[in-house]
């Protein structure tokens, strides 16, 4: 990651070519190097996680912050080496909890991973057998309301995540 004015940037790149692309536009949605988003917060963080087992995968969790109060945490994760993203689902026994896109912390319900020691990498494992099968503690937010961090099974390669029973 590289930091550029206040904000880190993400890069993903390949040994092959040392082309690297940067893939922070994706994740949030704007140009982080855009003057408008220095007024608006202080820091922007993020937390990578490769899978190594299954080619590809790329999951982020990221902070925004507004001096010391956070107004959003999420994780998002991409199937094509970080071209596009998608957000996490959180998976009830009804279905999926929605995400309503107001602004930019207001919505339905969001999934946040939270990195352990600062890596992502450690929060998230996959089952030996079967990769496609991980597990991660999580924490739901539901209409801005935060829960304690609890463990969530994803069997669809980390696209939507389901209470342990």
């Amino acid at each position: 990651m590289g930091k550029y004015n206040k904000f880190a940037s993400v890069w993903f790149g390949e040994l092959n070519d040392l082309v690297f692309s940067k893939i922070s536009t994706h994740i949030v949605g704007v140009a982080l190097d855009d003057h408008v988003l220095w007024d608006l917060f202080d820091q922007i963080q993020f937390y990578v996680a490769l899978i190594d087992r299954l080619t590809g995968i790329i999951f982020v969790s990221y902070t925004i912050a507004n001096g010391h109060e956070e107004l959003k945490k999420h994780t998002v994760i991409s199937y094509n080496y970080g071209n596009t993203f998608l957000p996490v689902k959180y998976k009830t026994e009804n279905g999926m909890c929605e995400i309503v896109k107001y602004c930019l912390n207001q919505h339905e319900c969001e999934l946040f991973i939270p990195p352990n020691k600062n890596r992502l990498a450690t929060s998230i494992k996959t089952a030996k057998n079967n990769p496609l099968v991980m597990v991660a503690k999580c924490i739901l937010i539901k209409h801005g309301n935060e829960s304690l961090p609890r463990s969530m099974i994803s069997t669809d390669g980390g696209y939507s995540w389901g209470q342990v029973h």
